[in-house]
């Protein structure tokens, strides 16, 4: 009824009404006839030359969900639209939202400027055209209005707010965020929970490694699960999954020359070690500190040793990931093909004796259709 009366309403609050009713629809519908609402409404809204940034975010949503490939110039040319019109104060979530969710890509300078933009700061620029502009920066072929960088982030971003969620602005923890920048990871593992004693708090904390050795060798990403929010947090080193000892098992290191520590971290090296040469040189080390250096009762605890050298394998790693990871990785760009283009121009003579320039572009047909003939058309 509303839309019948006014067909562009707007609350300052909850945005338009075409915004409510493709909820409403989605949800009783499904997301096919959520879509068809939500377009309805923006092509509605434009006829009254207006616009709901937060529909428009919704509607890019699930294009990129349903993965609807004809609605992709749509998608970007929307994207952009949400950016340009999202109100500083009335769509600080939606902004802060989707910055963060591409904030890591960003160069730092960049980073301060939207953030003090953010906070309300001084500045005659908007937090959204600052990070349109440089999306558009990013877009592999300018020259169209399809950006297929942006469209991989988007996808990416739906998939790590769906498999990697946290109660962050962003919607994702940092394993989405190492996801959305580097993409999918060549390999996974994980050296479960269960330890050697877990009465005495000798259990492993949820953690993931993620490795990008196609990136460069032995390069790793290690996740330890945080009993806040945030998720799975990328930490410095994996060892931050091994559990510290309580100070009661100290009695089996004084009484009976036991080496709990010491044997739980053999374990958990031992269970990632057929992953990565990285675990297993670390089991390597282990078992050389076993031999050369044997408990003695009533002795220092030789897990003192094992600790710091894997603290400084961690340290070799932790460096290693600071120089060889690239700020982002885009598999999109590779199928983006450069064509030689020939240029000439030609004079003629004009009207009341003036000469007229112009300029032809051309390309090789040859160089447009070669995958074409080869599938046969």
């Amino acid at each position: 009824r509303v839309l019948a009366l006014d067909p562009a309403y707007m609350d300052e609050e909850q945005g338009s009404a075409w915004l409510l009713l493709g909820r409403m629809v989605t949800r009783q519908r499904g997301k096919e006839a959520g879509l068809r609402s939500y377009l309805t409404g923006l092509g509605t809204l434009k006829l009254h030359g207006g616009f709901d940034p937060l529909l428009g975010e919704v509607c890019v949503q699930l294009i990129i969900d349903l993965e609807k490939v004809s609605y992709y110039q749509l998608a970007t040319e929307t994207f952009y639209q949400v950016l340009q019109q999202a109100d500083a104060r009335r769509h600080q979530g939606l902004l802060r939202r989707l910055y963060g969710q591409s904030a890591f890509l960003l160069p730092k300078e960049e980073q301060r400027r939207i953030e003090r933009l953010l906070e309300g700061g001084r500045g005659s620029a908007h937090p959204g055209r600052v990070l349109e502009r440089y999306w558009r920066g990013e877009d592999p072929t300018p020259a169209t209005i399809l950006n297929e960088r942006l469209i991989e982030h988007l996808q990416r971003v739906g998939y790590a707010v769906k498999w990697y969620p946290a109660g962050l602005a962003r919607g994702f923890d940092d394993r989405g965020m190492i996801y959305v920048r580097l993409g999918k990871p060549g390999g996974k593992v994980s050296a479960g929970v269960t330890g050697i004693d877990p009465k005495r708090n000798y259990n492993f904390l949820p953690h993931e490694v993620w490795f990008y050795e196609q990136i460069a060798s032995d390069l790793f990403f290690p996740f330890v699960k945080s009993q806040s929010k945030r998720g799975y947090v990328l930490v410095d080193g994996i060892e931050e999954a091994i559990p510290k000892p309580r100070a009661s098992n100290m009695w089996r290191i004084k009484l009976f020359a036991e080496t709990p520590d010491f044997d739980s971290r053999l374990l958990f090296y031992n269970k990632l070690a057929t992953s990565s040469r990285v675990f297993y040189d670390r089991v390597q080390e282990l078992e050389s500190l076993r031999s050369k250096y044997p408990p003695v009762i009533y002795g220092p605890y030789l897990n003192g040793r094992a600790v710091t050298a894997m603290e400084y394998f961690d340290h070799k790693s932790k460096i290693r990931r600071r120089y060889l990871t690239p700020k982002a990785v885009s598999e999109v760009l590779s199928d983006i093909r450069e064509l030689p283009v020939a240029v000439r121009t030609a004079r003629f003579l004009g009207e009341a004796g003036g000469t007229r320039l112009e300029s032809y572009l051309g390309i090789r047909r040859q160089e447009l259709i070669p995958e074409v003939a080869g599938r046969g058309s």
